[in-house]
């Protein structure tokens, strides 16, 4: 079982099952969130997110990957990519190219790891964490 991030109990899936706690399940159904807003309230970059979403859902997806993904450039990308690694959301691996070029990197990301940021930012901006 998934605590809540309100610490209110435990998540369920659609199939009634305990499951992770989903912003889309609460409040987009409560206030109608609308993701693009919650980023730029936050001060975060909806392309960030998406990086984020694309390297969670594409397991060791290279830079040049998610360069083409986004259509963005190289410097773009890792500057992007770096700022999540050093706040613990993605992890990256250098592997030999398979002709042997040239080193290339792969990046992750880990559901549990991405959440625990996040619900230390949910318990931050509601007082949660200061009890």
């Amino acid at each position: 079982m998934v605590v809540s991030p309100r610490g209110s109990g435990t998540s369920e899936t659609s199939e009634g099952t305990p499951g992770v706690w989903s912003s889309s399940s609460v409040a987009r159904q409560r206030i109608g969130l609308d993701p693009e807003r919650a980023y730029l309230a936050l001060g975060a970059s909806a392309l960030r997110v998406e990086i984020l979403t694309f390297v969670l859902t594409n397991a060791s997806s290279s830079t040049a990957e998610i360069m083409t993904q986004f259509a963005i450039t190289r410097n773009g990308a890792l500057d992007h990519l770096r700022l999540l690694q050093r706040n613990g959301l993605v992890s990256a691996e250098r592997r030999t190219h398979p002709r042997g070029s040239g080193p290339i990197t792969y990046w992750s990301a880990e559901e549990g790891d991405v959440a625990v940021v996040l619900y230390d930012l949910i318990d931050y901006i509601l007082g949660l964490g200061a009890g």
